[in-house]
């Protein structure tokens, strides 16, 4: 949408001999609904009046990534699927063509993978897994305080 915003004048006359569409018109030409396409057009011509002023603080052309997890790491990601997989209420479907595409982080392709299935509630299993790890419970589930 900054590319389609027009630029801000330097000038008031320079305003007054450029024939700008309106705001309204923009929107048309989008095919958005007009109240969409408004919004979005006064967010780039913000983003416009920022790059004219050269605000380095602007972040315009990329998109910010998320974050992701910060308490949860590959190790501790593998250590669940493994108890998941070994817990005894929860088995394997007997539905031979039940599966999935799960991407493989090592090969970084996607493999089908078979279903399970839960023969407990998530509640449940969720209870069992923040158990003491005497009572079978995963020993990275509770951090410090517990």
């Amino acid at each position: 949408m900054t590319g389609m915003t027009d630029s801000p004048p330097d000038s008031p006359e320079q305003n007054k001999e450029q024939k700008i569409p309106s705001l309204c018109a923009h929107a048309k030409m989008t095919g958005l609904p007009r109240t969409t396409a408004i919004r979005k057009l006064k967010k780039g011509k913000q983003k416009c009046q920022q790059l004219k002023n050269l605000d380095h603080n602007l972040s315009w052309s990329s998109i910010k990534k998320r974050e992701g997890y910060k308490k949860i790491t590959a190790d501790m990601r593998k250590q669940l699927l493994d108890w998941i997989c070994n817990h005894p209420h929860v088995v394997d479907s007997p539905i031979q063509r039940d599966t999935l595409f799960v991407m493989n982080l090592e090969m970084k392709k996607k493999e089908r993978v078979g279903k399970l299935l839960l023969q407990v509630s998530v509640q449940e299993l969720h209870n069992n897994l923040v158990e003491p790890v005497k009572n079978s419970g995963l020993e990275c589930a509770r951090d410090a305080e517990g």
